[in-house]
């Protein structure tokens, strides 16, 4: 009897990723965040596609964090370079900023290490490192610090 092998030892890997695509690259962004916060255990669900945010988190006492996704599938030279902005470059409107009342959270994912950094509040570019998104524990820490100024912001 002969024993299946799941893996093909003798042939190198195959590419698993096809043709960039930012829609894909972006669903994938927030699957990985959607993936985390539900895992620690927050109540947070898939925003529709037309508004300034990508995911909502029932953070309790009625409270609801607006959290806003930015993904990357690659750092260049170990840094990794965001541009937070709305709308399509081929579209009649283009790209557009954000306004301070869009969201409340942004989150910045790292594709390729399945990492997430999140910042309290808008920001135009961001930039990290790899070993910002390695550190240990950085995910819980970096949302446990943004869920802390969203709850002070909300309380004034």
């Amino acid at each position: 009897m002969s024993q299946y092998s799941l893996f093909d030892d003798d042939t190198p890997p195959k590419a698993l990723r096809s043709t960039r695509n930012d829609v894909r690259t972006g669903d994938a962004a927030e699957a990985l965040v959607l993936f985390k916060l539900l895992n620690w255990g927050f109540d947070a669900h898939d925003a529709r596609r037309d508004l300034p945010y990508d995911i909502v988190v029932d953070v309790g006492d009625g409270r609801i964090c607006r959290v806003q996704v930015k993904g990357r599938s690659n750092a260049k030279r170990s840094r990794w370079d965001y541009r937070a902005t709305r709308g399509n470059w081929r579209s009649a409107t283009g790209t557009y900023a954000y306004v301070d009342t869009d969201y409340d959270v942004s989150a910045f994912v790292a594709l390729s290490l399945e990492k997430v950094i999140f910042v309290p509040g808008i920001y135009p570019t961001f930039r990290a490192s790899t070993a910002d998104f390695l550190r240990t524990d950085s995910e819980a820490q970096s949302w446990e610090r943004a869920l802390q100024v969203f709850k002070r912001k909300r309380l004034q």
